[in-house]
């Protein structure tokens, strides 16, 4: 993901402490370089203002107009907005001053009023157009711009003739640091349109510099409340926290969602949803432990799920297990039940002999009812499926006449007279067979 558009107050107020800028990029002066990667052309930064995940601020901060659009078009008047009401006043902290002395001109425009917009449509749609805005700051340090519309029309951004990226694009709707001025320098700003017109809203300020020393006094006061982290998992937080008269709210940078739980010294706390988007709530002065853990009802549903789901799988197997056992019951019940005794005793097959026994020993079909389960499963589904006509039909193949041997393993090894084991029959010297 990406985070764009930011300024000093909304690293620090969303607790960004390290910051990576391309070393092209405009570093804030506030900031300290940490480190810096030639072979990614890279380098890190970190902010000393960054707040804490939590903080106490005024009550008044809840009541402040950021989400009103209408009255505070621009993110910069709203960030500066929430900042002098987060130390207990009612209007703007002072860290974005607006520039004044702005002068516009245009190339190729020309321009009318529609829907509280300032609308450029360019003369000629073959050539280029553009709308440039000079001024000269009077602050030295880090100029913002931000130009609010409705209707949006993706522009090349210039400062002083050099392209420093797109505006109204796909990401570039947002705050732009225009670079670092010194004061009194000239600066011109040119959007280059890309279609035919262009939507910029009416009577606002597009351009302000940033009060450092407003800034930091206003943190500074933002600070003296905020929660120490003492553990920070992915799911849980966990701290303390110094509350002060007129601090009792706390403002988190948390977003909010109802899985996220509070607890203030043991105790479940209520929350509440500030600014649309982050997790607030109230608690007396003192010094307090603070708990968050997220624990989304999804999570319990899932963990029950999922013991249900074992506890089947246990029963399944349990179950399975039974039918098998009582299958094989039922088929030695069924097999004695079709063969006589001394048939039974006389079904042989010829299995591998273990280990030091004697390899001249046969095994039986079926040894007993309860036969181990490495005898051979081909004999018994046979013997399982015949019924005792079949197992007349299957003894009568073991043999030449139908009669049952007393052993099937007694065969007796050919003689040079008989060298293919056939009992009525002689091979001569030359390979051919004579019947006796």
């Amino acid at each position: 993901s990406k985070y764009l558009g930011q300024t000093p107050v909304s690293d620090s107020l969303l607790a960004v402490k390290h910051i990576i800028y391309t070393t092209d990029e405009n570093a804030f002066s506030l900031y300290s370089k940490t480190a810096e990667y030639e072979e990614y052309d890279i380098a890190s930064y970190d902010n000393p203002y960054a707040l804490s995940l939590a903080f106490g601020v005024s009550e008044k901060y809840l009541n402040c107009p950021f989400t009103d659009d209408t009255a505070t078009p621009s993110p910069l008047d709203k960030t500066d907005l929430l900042v002098g009401y987060m130390t207990g006043e009612s209007e703007s902290a002072g860290i974005f001053d607006e520039i004044q002395s702005v002068v516009k001109y245009s190339s190729n425009l020309t321009e009318t009023i529609t829907a509280g917009h300032e609308k450029y449509q360019k003369k000629d749609n073959d050539s280029a157009a553009s709308l440039s805005y000079n001024f000269t700051p009077e602050r030295s340090g880090p100029v913002f711009c931000y130009f609010p519309s409705s209707y949006s029309r993706e522009c090349d951004l210039y400062v002083n003739g050099d392209k420093i990226g797109t505006y109204f694009g796909n990401e570039t709707c947002r705050i732009v640091n225009l670079g670092t001025f010194e004061a009194g320098s000239s600066v011109t700003v040119k959007l280059e349109l890309k279609k035919d017109d262009l939507f910029i809203k009416e009577d606002c300020a597009y351009f302000r510099t940033f009060d450092a020393e407003a800034f930091s006094e206003s943190f500074e006061k933002l600070s003296e409340c905020q929660l120490n982290v003492t553990e920070f998992t992915e799911d849980t937080v966990r701290g303390t926290i110094n509350i002060k008269e007129g601090c009792e709210t706390v403002f988190t940078s948390i977003a909010y969602d109802e899985g996220w739980k509070v607890y203030c010294d043991g105790e479940r706390v209520e929350t509440k949803k500030a600014l649309d988007a982050l997790i607030t709530f109230t608690l007396e002065p003192g010094e307090h432990e603070l708990n968050f853990e997220y624990r989304p009802d999804c999570v319990k549903l899932g963990g029950l799920i999922s013991i249900a789901g074992l506890a089947a799988f246990a029963l399944i197997t349990a179950g399975n297990e039974l039918l098998v056992r009582k299958a094989r019951k039922k088929r030695d019940i069924e097999l004695k039940s079709a063969l006589s005794e001394e048939e039974l005793d006389s079904i042989y097959f010829d299995a591998e002999p273990s280990s030091g026994s004697d390899p001249t020993e046969k095994s039986s079909v079926i040894p007993s009812l309860q036969s181990d389960p490495t005898v051979e499963e081909e004999c018994v589904l046979d013997a399982l499926g015949s019924a005792e006509s079949d197992v007349e039909s299957i003894l009568g193949d073991l043999t030449d006449n139908g009669s049952i041997p007393d052993d099937l393993g007694g065969f007796e090894a050919p003689t040079s007279e008989s060298t293919d084991g056939f009992s009525n029959e002689k091979t001569d010297n030359n390979g051919t067979r004579e019947k006796e």
